[in-house]
């Protein structure tokens, strides 16, 4: 797997953990499930009309899915909470805990800036995923919050 395909997976993975899955990901986009999971983890890289299809259903820039370039959403500004839409009427779309990726976000360039390195924006889309994640799996009485000593061991890794 080269490496942009595996960012390409990265993102798809944002988008199916939005959803609720893999498997919803690909009801939301009418797609067979073994194929988006086949996207999602990274074995398969997007025919050009499935990656449209994605982006479209999911309410994301194609250039974001594609490469990470520029904001995630088409509408993305300053929105509180990323939806996206669902497989169908009844079910409910994930939202993304703004605080707690701003706090993620705030702890990566201020260790960054401190320690005199720098991270392309493919890579710190990666370190901001994987410490959501983290953050979300060591979940306390429902807040999640960013360990700053992780976020510096991750980065001392990431930036060698």
């Amino acid at each position: 797997m080269n490496s942009d395909h595996a960012h390409i997976a990265d993102r798809l993975k944002i988008l199916a953990d939005a959803t609720g899955g893999a498997a919803a990901l690909a009801r939301v986009c009418e797609m067979p499930q073994r194929t988006m999971a086949n996207y999602v983890e990274g074995k398969t890289e997007p025919r050009a009309s499935d990656a449209v299809k994605i982006a479209k259903a999911a309410g994301v820039r194609l250039e974001w899915l594609l490469a990470g370039d520029g904001p995630m959403r088409i509408d993305e500004i300053s929105s509180t909470v990323v939806r996206f839409p669902a497989a169908r009427p009844k079910e409910t779309s994930a939202s993304l805990d703004r605080h707690l990726l701003e706090q993620i976000i705030s702890q990566v360039e201020a260790w960054l800036e401190d320690n005199g390195r720098v991270l392309p924006p493919s890579q710190k889309s990666s370190v901001f995923t994987e410490l959501y994640e983290m953050a979300l799996e060591d979940c306390v009485e429902g807040e999640a919050t960013s360990d700053p000593k992780k976020v510096g061991r991750i980065l001392r890794l990431v930036t060698g």
